[in-house]
């Protein structure tokens, strides 16, 4: 008998054509528009690429040219130097072909920039530091000609106070952040499945609650095949727009599609019984309720950064509990976890607390409907 529940609402949930546009076709649409509106931005606004620079020399400086070239030279080239006349790079400088113009008069080294950016501060931090060591290694020279070598050394050790590790994953757009809320919005909008078929058994609402509740059938039966037909719902609707998002707009998300399809389906148990739970609210009308779960969703989903990229971290800098209690910036930061650190502790938290929310929302569900009595139909 709950396969044959199980399969009616199955389809039920699929007429359902406002649930199904806001599972499947709005994500579909809205990615599209992510990868058109993001597409190329990460390599050319933010991914680093080497410093074009003039270099006029008037009196030859051996040091700094041998300087310039180690820096210019391999794939982590810091800067790409062009050795020109004053007039020439001049007049690259104003039409933007080069960052800064750098002169070179012996032990004389001067820096003009057309205006400040990150790339002339660059240029700057060079030459300040090539004239600090320069004192340096000048000073020690004069008063200990012996020591000059452990000094040289001492200067050439790497200090950080920061401690490397190697990401996870392969992804480091910043971008990405937007298709990882993208999928938690996508998760949390399949609450729609399960608020419409948990409806769907309930005789004040609908015309099918009311010839449910007569028949023979069970009531938990009936209401936990309408809460598995929703989950699969749901759960197929998220692995199509991942897959759309992966295999058709190529959105590199850092970390293997089992485990994306993974943290996919634990955002899909909490969104079905989150949906479930709703649904069994009170007497509102269906379409109070539909209005009530969309907006809850995108309220979450705006705050963990699906409009404004810096969202999550300013919830974080004021109220960092709301992003440890907020599905949506639970479900997205699972994924980012995944990409940093292919699994953790905080991968671990955020699906342990969805997890608990899925429990308990499940269980409240239950409850408000396991009891439910009409004085008529």
């Amino acid at each position: 008998m709950f396969l044959h529940l199980l399969k009616y609402e199955l389809l039920t949930g699929l007429r359902n054509r406002q649930a199904m546009f806001w599972m499947l076709a709005f994500p579909i649409i809205l990615g599209t528009f992510f990868n058109i509106a993001f597409s190329g931005l990460y390599e050319s606004d933010e991914l680093f690429k080497e410093i074009p620079v003039a270099v006029c020399t008037e009196q030859e400086n051996a040091t700094f040219t041998e300087v310039m070239d180690s820096l210019s030279e391999g794939g982590d080239a810091l800067f790409a130097p062009e050795y020109l006349a004053e007039g020439k790079a001049m007049k690259k400088l104003e039409n933007g072909d080069v960052s800064g113009v750098i002169f070179v008069n012996g032990s004389d080294i001067r820096l003009s920039v057309k205006s400040e950016s990150t790339a002339a501060s660059i240029i700057r931090s060079l030459l300040d530091n090539y004239e600090v060591n320069v004192k340096v290694i000048t000073d020690a020279a004069n008063a200990d000609p012996q020591k000059l070598g452990q000094v040289i050394e001492a200067m050439s050790a790497e200090i950080s106070p920061v401690e490397a590790r190697q990401m996870s994953g392969d992804s480091a757009d910043p971008y990405v952040q937007y298709f990882y809320n993208l999928l938690a919005m996508n998760c949390l909008f399949g609450a729609l499945s399960g608020l419409g078929l948990v409806i769907s058994v309930q005789a004040n609402l609908s015309e099918l609650g009311a010839r449910k509740s007569v028949s023979p059938v069970h009531k938990l039966e009936s209401v936990t095949a309408a809460l598995t037909a929703a989950v699969i719902l749901n759960l197929i609707c998220s692995g199509v727009t991942l897959l759309y998002l992966t295999l058709a707009l190529k959105v590199d998300f850092g970390a293997p599609l089992p485990a994306l399809f993974g943290v996919t389906a634990v955002g899909v148990l909490v969104s079905a019984s989150m949906g479930f739970f709703i649904g069994a609210i009170g007497k509102m009308s269906e379409g109070m309720k539909i209005g009530i779960l969309i907006s809850v969703s995108m309220f979450f989903c705006f705050l963990s950064g699906l409009c404004v990229g810096n969202m999550y971290a300013l919830v974080e800098r004021y109220a960092p509990w709301f992003n440890r209690i907020n599905p949506a910036a639970l479900i997205s930061n699972s994924f980012l976890a995944l990409n940093i650190y292919g699994g953790s502790g905080r991968l671990t938290a955020n699906l342990l607390t969805l997890g608990g929310y899925a429990v308990i929302f499940t269980l409240g569900g239950y409850y408000l409907t396991r009891r439910r009595r009409y004085a008529s139909l």
